[in-house]
């Protein structure tokens, strides 16, 4: 799962966005990112 994660989010990003991601993930399905 982390590698699709990696690739629809590129390096470039924030570290910060990848890690709120990961937890999101790990959380749920990412209800935050739902919004």
């Amino acid at each position: 799962m982390d590698n699709i994660d990696s690739i629809n989010m590129p390096r470039s990003q924030s570290p910060v966005m990848l890690e709120m991601r990961q937890m999101a993930a790990m959380a749920g399905s990412g209800l935050e990112f739902g919004t």
